[in-house]
């Protein structure tokens, strides 16, 4: 016999999430709005996009032919510049070497059968779970909504100096960062009554955590450019065009330096911050209570990949979404998932500046 579904419970827990329901009804409201908007049939704009896609098919050829000489340019510059790329050549090429040395004396030690890292503290079990982190998703995504809304309709007649565009991709994104962080904060302290440490957010064995950072991310430096490599060649076999990131923009092309100052801070520091808070301190402890640490290992590098860039830059990203999660277990503290996130960004952001000043030297 079939057990009937218990609507008294069900009706017990609408009620008692019911704040939640609102607010996911309006993100679901406002998400089939925009999507009906945007598709209804615009034969002028269509005709533009097939325009577009085949003027970007026949200069395919041209831009190659534009990158190549652009290179010939920046190898044909002696002097300074020249010295410049070979100086940050050489310091890649070192970086790597370390990064293979290191990586060889942790497999000798995996083969030998020594620990890799011994696991510096225990974590202290929470009290939040699973059905707290898509409550925190609700909300976020309920505030995301609100300041889009305000984004298009608010903004431009408070602050008519500062378009739509540069307040949605660094203002907004800033604004959400600290809410995101304002409400963990909230359910932890607040709801829960537990302390920051819980997330992970100690000083404690701080230098030692820092200085295991460091060294795993110069272990992770081979693996990520290998897992970049081959997803350049599979892209180019594919012949696939990813698009270009916000950011990637913001630090190609962006000439403001209040702009670019904002969004570095933002890239750099809040950013990994606000995002090892909630993946690694607040969600793999939630899920990890649940299921598990590698269960919870994989499902937030998944997530974190997903949020983070498009189709191939997916590996390299749920991969170092593994590495955190990994160097959070065994150190009990967000120091180094944190310090490892703001390397990896300083580093992406530093190339980006570099190739944007190659490009300026060409002419």
């Amino acid at each position: 016999m079939i057990d009937r579904p218990d609507f008294s419970k069900i009706r017990a827990f609408i009620n008692r999430e019911s704040i939640y329901f609102l607010m996911l009804s309006f993100v679901v409201m406002v998400h089939a709005w925009v999507i009906v908007e945007q598709s209804l049939p615009k034969l002028e704009k269509n005709k533009k996009q097939v325009q577009a896609v085949v003027e970007q098919d026949a200069k395919k050829h041209e831009e190659i032919i534009e990158d190549k000489e652009v290179i010939q340019r920046i190898f044909s510059k002696q002097g300074i510049h020249l010295r410049l790329i070979k100086i940050v050549g050489i310091l890649a090429t070192l970086v790597f070497a370390l990064g293979l040395f290191v990586d060889i004396h942790l497999l000798m030690a995996k083969i030998k059968g020594r620990a890799i890292f011994k696991s510096i503290t225990e974590h202290p079990r929470v009290d939040w779970d699973v059905l707290d982190i898509f409550r925190l998703i609700i909300i976020f995504l309920f505030l995301g909504y609100v300041i889009q809304i305000a984004d298009s309709k608010l903004i431009p007649r408070i602050f008519p100096k500062i378009s739509v565009k540069e307040f949605s991709s660094v203002l907004k994104t800033g604004v959400l960062d600290v809410l995101i962080l304002g409400l963990i904060i909230y359910f932890v302290k607040i709801k829960y009554r537990q302390g920051l440490s819980a997330l992970g957010l100690k000083i404690k064995n701080l230098a030692k955590n820092v200085y295991i950072a460091v060294l795993t991310y110069i272990a992770f430096v081979p693996v990520l450019v290998v897992l970049m490599l081959f997803l350049v060649w599979i892209s180019t076999i594919f012949d696939y065009t990813p698009p270009q990131e916000v950011m990637f923009k913001l630090f190609f092309r962006e000439k403001r330096i209040w702009l670019l100052i904002t969004g570095m801070v933002l890239a750099v520091v809040i950013g990994p911050i606000v995002e090892e808070v909630f993946f690694r301190g607040f969600s793999y402890n939630a899920i990890k209570k649940r299921w598990g640490k590698h269960s919870a290992a994989l499902l937030t590098a998944v997530v974190f990949a997903m949020l983070h860039t498009n189709l191939i830059g997916f590996l390299p990203i749920m991969a170092l979404g593994l590495l955190l999660a990994y160097i959070y277990e065994i150190t009990g503290s967000l120091i180094p998932s944190i310090t490892i996130h703001i390397l990896h960004n300083s580093l992406m952001i530093g190339l980006l500046l570099f190739g944007r000043y190659l490009l300026k030297i060409a002419g």
